[in-house]
């Protein structure tokens, strides 16, 4: 029985293709095996990179050269696609930045309030107050129905503004049975003069610590934070 000749294995060294075809050169041919297999894990290129050399042999390079111009293009779009994504570094960095607007914000919120004077008043009461105002008079039910509590411990509440003269108690016209709660002339001279001392304290500082241009940034910043809370 005749011995049939083996197929001879493909040699890339031994090549008469290959050994005519221009050599990498040597500082570039080192770095390429880097470059071909370098990638992260999850770069669907580089997992096939590394299969080839794996199976192929560094000689195998050499064919990787001439084929990386076809892949350019595939790893170019894998890229944009990449790119596209909310990387962990963006999230992050949102992250980061809504801590430190809640951290100034919080700063600034109690700065301004200590300009407005000191005030007895707790915060219960001041949210009485300003709910009088914006809705203008109210029964002491309907208060407790938008500030979401009892309708006894809104009377309570009412009972001490009465007491310190900053909310007056007429009958409703419409339901005499009823009794309209409304703030006193003391009380609406107290929030103008709080908001005038805030303000006036904000914009002096911002003119003292700001220049003109840190003043344009702030107000393309005021306009940012804005949309914030834009529905």
């Amino acid at each position: 029985m005749g011995t049939q000749a083996e197929n001879p294995k493909p040699s890339f060294q031994g090549s008469a293709a290959i050994k005519a075809r221009p050599r990498v050169p040597g500082l570039f041919s080192q770095a390429w095996a880097g470059l071909m297999t370098g990638a992260s894990d999850d770069d669907p290129c580089g997992i096939g990179n590394y299969s080839q050399v794996g199976a192929l042999g560094w000689n195998a390079i050499d064919e990787s050269i001439y084929t990386v111009i076809c892949t350019d293009n595939l790893y170019t779009c894998y890229a944009g696609f990449m790119n596209d994504r909310v990387s962990p570094s963006q999230a992050e960095r949102a992250s980061a930045l809504a801590a430190e607007l809640r951290a100034i914000f919080g700063k600034l919120k109690r700065k301004v309030r200590e300009q407005g004077g000191q005030s007895d008043l707790r915060p219960s009461q001041v949210s009485v107050v300003l709910r009088i105002e914006k809705a203008g008079p109210s029964t002491v039910s309907s208060l407790a129905r938008a500030e979401g509590m009892r309708p006894q411990s809104m009377s309570t509440i009412i009972t001490s503004l009465l007491e310190t003269g900053l909310v007056n108690g007429s009958p409703d016209p419409n339901d005499r049975r009823q009794t309209l709660m409304s703030l006193s002339r003391k009380c609406q001279n107290l929030l103008k003069d709080g908001r005038a001392a805030r303000q006036d304290w904000l914009t002096t500082t911002i003119q003292k610590k700001l220049s003109s241009g840190e003043q344009e940034k702030l107000a393309a910043t005021v306009n940012l934070l804005a949309r914030l809370i834009e529905d």
